[in-house]
C-alpha cells in the first residue's frame, strides 16, 4: 500500500511542475500512451489503491470513507500525472510494448498480482535497507565522519 500511495503522490507533484502534459508531449507518444491507458485501466488502479488504503480503516467506517475519499480522488489529474511521467521516461516503442504486454492475458495477471507481490517484498527491501543503511553510519561512525542522514 505504501509504495502505491508513495507512486499517487509522486505522480500528483509531477503534475504540479507540469501544467498541461498533453501540450508538451508529442503527438504521437501522446496518442501511444493514451492507447495504453485503455488497457492499463486506471479505475484498476484506484481500486486496488482504495483496496490498500481500506484494510487500515475500522470496518465500521469503510462505507463512509470510500464514498468520501472517491469523491475527493482527482483521477483527471491522475491520469494527467500518468501521461507527463511516461511522455518524460518512456520512449513510443517501450509505451508500445508495454501496451502490448499489459493487454496480453499475462500482462494482466501480472497487474492483478503486482500489488500482493509488491506487498510480499516490502519486508525484505525495507530490512536489507535498513541493515545497509546500519553498517554504513557505523563504518562512518570509526572513521570519525559521524553524521545524520537527511530527512
Amino acid at each position: 500500500m505504501y509504495k502505491r500511495i508513495l507512486f499517487i503522490v509522486v505522480l500528483s507533484l509531477s503534475v504540479a511542475l507540469v501544467s498541461n502534459a498533453q501540450d508538451t508531449c508529442p503527438k504521437e507518444k501522446s496518442d501511444a500512451i493514451n492507447e495504453y491507458m485503455n488497457v492499463y485501466s486506471i479505475d484498476d488502479l484506484i481500486d486496488q489503491i482504495l483496496a490498500e488504503i481500506m484494510k487500515k480503516v475500522p470496518e465500521e467506517d469503510r462505507e463512509v470513507f470510500s464514498n468520501k475519499w472517491l469523491s475527493a480522488f482527482d483521477k483527471k489529474e491522475l491520469k494527467e500525472g500518468l501521461l507527463s511521467a511516461m511522455c518524460k521516461n518512456f520512449s513510443i516503442a517501450e509505451i508500445k510494448a508495454l501496451t502490448q504486454f499489459y493487454g496480453s492475458p499475462e500482462g494482466k495477471s501480472v497487474m492483478e498480482k503486482m500489488p500482493q507481490y509488491v506487498a510480499e517484498c516490502r519486508p525484505y527491501i525495507n530490512d536489507v535497507t535498513q541493515r545497509a543503511i546500519q553498517k554504513a553510519m557505523e563504518e562512518l561512525e570509526k572513521s570519525g565522519k559521524k553524521r545524520q542522514l537527511n530527512k
